[in-house]
């Protein structure tokens, strides 16, 4: 599926990722990376852009930890 978040420029955008027990989460946002990226304990993956004044697209996939 798609999910699209409207950032004013140069405001912070974040967003969060769970995947499924077993797996660990890909982000691919053609070459911007994350000013952070925190794994809470649930497995929950919280990624923060800051200062955007552009338009980024993130794909994202799965793997398995196994």
């Amino acid at each position: 599926g798609n999910k699209e978040q409207i950032i004013e420029s140069g405001k912070d955008g974040k967003f969060t990722l769970k995947p499924q027990e077993g797996y660990k989460v890909k982000l691919d946002c053609n070459g911007v990376k994350p000013s952070d990226e925190k794994l809470e304990l649930d497995g929950t993956v919280a990624y923060t852009f800051l200062g955007i004044t552009k338009n980024i697209t993130c794909n994202v996939s799965v793997e398995s930890i196994y």
